[in-house]
């Protein structure tokens, strides 16, 4: 048996003596599946009573290394950083809403895995598109979308307030930080060779805002929260995955992390290259579950927004560059879609910051 084999059986027998798989029935683990920043499998029990079920997840720093083992100083903090985001949430996050983190379990320091209670359910993401494309030709009388948005956005302010209150800290916070980030994606995105050259001339108008401080509320914000980490369960629960990092920043960081991945709902179909973009009606659906956003705090929402469509832009190009395609079809797909994409929604939310 391989050493990543033995370490499966390992974490599963390891969950099961915790107490995490109750029941009679067959023991079931599932193959590890490797992916872009982790390492995951399932683990269940089944039987004629009981469909208890374990998710293990070994988070990993850099994505170049899709292996189980070894694992890295930096494997090891990325997953405890994880696994304490999770433990926050869970006294933090409110819990009897619709829209809810995946509970945390246990963490197996030998192999820094994550043990979360498994969630039987569907991608969201991609019911969410298939419920956007059925929109547009009329099929979709009935669309969800609109209530699991709203929940999400609700569930999320409630979580800052409770976050806010607890942190209880009003701070000057300087608008060259995230100006600083931009300048560096910026960079980055130069290094590769994408034709930023446009927006990159706007951005420099930014420098007129890096020694601004406004006074801003903090709540612990959450590094990884993306709308593709979100499952959907029966009767349109939601089941939150990967949180991240906690960051002690303005809650409106987490709105702007949340409206970028609203902007990419076609990335990674072929739907993409028929120059299909969402319904703005999304971003307005969870921003009303968000409730108001004062005027400052939207200044400042626009700006973390440019922050997170710059560093999107950067990982596409790395995401791009780690595929086996020829690269005449890798500079052909850089070119024609993901700069044109970009360079339209920097600019306009650049040009919303700087009026």
């Amino acid at each position: 048996m391989s050493e990543r084999e033995a370490a499966r059986v390992e974490i599963a027998a390891w969950a099961d003596e915790q107490g995490f798989l109750p029941g009679d029935g067959e023991l079931v683990v599932g193959p590890w599946q490797i992916l872009n920043f982790s390492s995951v499998y399932s683990v269940q029990r089944v039987g004629p009573d009981s469909r208890a079920g374990v998710f293990v997840k070994i988070p990993k720093s850099d994505f170049r290394r899709r292996t189980v083992l070894p694992i890295c100083l930096s494997d090891r903090e990325m997953a405890e950083d994880e696994y304490r985001s999770l433990r926050y949430l869970e006294d933090h996050w409110p819990a009897d809403g619709a829209a809810r983190y995946v509970q945390p379990l246990a963490f197996c320091r030998r192999y820094s895995a994550i043990v979360t209670r498994r969630s039987y359910a569907s991608d969201m993401f991609l019911s969410w598109r298939r419920h956007d494309l059925h929109r547009r030709v009329g099929l979709d009388a009935a669309n969800p979308v609109r209530d699991w948005l709203v929940h999400l956005g609700r569930a999320l302010r409630e979580y800052h307030e409770t976050s806010a209150r607890e942190e209880g800290q009003i701070i000057e916070r300087r608008l060259g930080d995230p100006i600083a980030k931009i300048a560096a994606s910026i960079s980055r995105l130069r290094f590769y060779g994408a034709a930023v050259s446009t927006v990159a001339k706007m951005a420099e108008g930014l420098r007129h805002f890096e020694g601004i401080t406004i006074e801003s509320r903090s709540a612990m914000t959450l590094k990884g929260l993306d709308l593709r980490n979100v499952l959907l369960e029966e009767h349109g629960l939601l089941t939150l995955l990967d949180p991240g990092r906690l960051k002690l920043d303005d809650p409106v960081a987490d709105v702007a992390r949340l409206v970028a991945t609203c902007r990419i709902l076609y990335w990674g179909s072929g739907w993409l290259f028929l120059g299909l973009r969402p319904s703005k009606m999304h971003e307005a659906d969870l921003l009303e579950g968000y409730g108001a956003v004062d005027e400052r705090s939207l200044k400042l929402l626009n700006l973390y927004l440019v922050k997170e469509l710059f560093k999107q832009w950067v990982a596409a190009y790395v995401t791009i560059e780690r595929k086996t395609w020829p690269t005449a079809i890798k500079r052909a797909l850089r070119r024609t879609y993901v700069d044109r994409f970009y360079r339209n929604e920097c600019r306009i939310e650049l040009a919303r910051v700087m009026k």
